[in-house]
């Protein structure tokens, strides 16, 4: 009786690369951009209670768009992941959820920003 050789993910790893020298690098992109949105939500949360405690103004303003931003894209991401059957439906809801607070918080910035502007 012939015997399936084990599975060896090396053996995939060196097939899915096809000689290229960096064809990984995608990857570690992608972990540094998820531990940098990760580490954005505490500093949100810093950014914002300056801003609530009135030590910062228009700076806090840019800075949270910017850091809501990051944080959009990490969960557009994850909701991928999802979509793609590769996550939890529970988890991909989730992201899903946030995905619409970001967008209603980035609005929010931004149309605070413009009426500013226009007073």
């Amino acid at each position: 009786m012939h015997q399936r050789p084990a599975y060896n993910p090396a053996d995939t790893a060196i097939k899915e690369n096809d000689g290229r020298k960096n064809s990984g690098d995608w990857k570690n992109l992608l972990t540094g951009a998820w531990v940098l949105s990760l580490l954005s939500y505490p500093l949100a949360g810093l950014i914002i209670g300056l801003y609530l405690a009135g030590f910062m103004s228009l700076i806090a303003e840019y800075s949270y768009m910017a850091i809501n931003f990051l944080l959009y894209f990490h969960a557009l991401y994850h909701f991928r992941s999802y979509w793609n059957g590769k996550m939890n439906k529970t988890i991909g809801v989730f992201y899903l959820l946030l995905l619409i607070v970001n967008m209603l918080i980035a609005a929010s910035i931004i149309l605070s920003m413009i009426t500013c502007w226009l007073v």
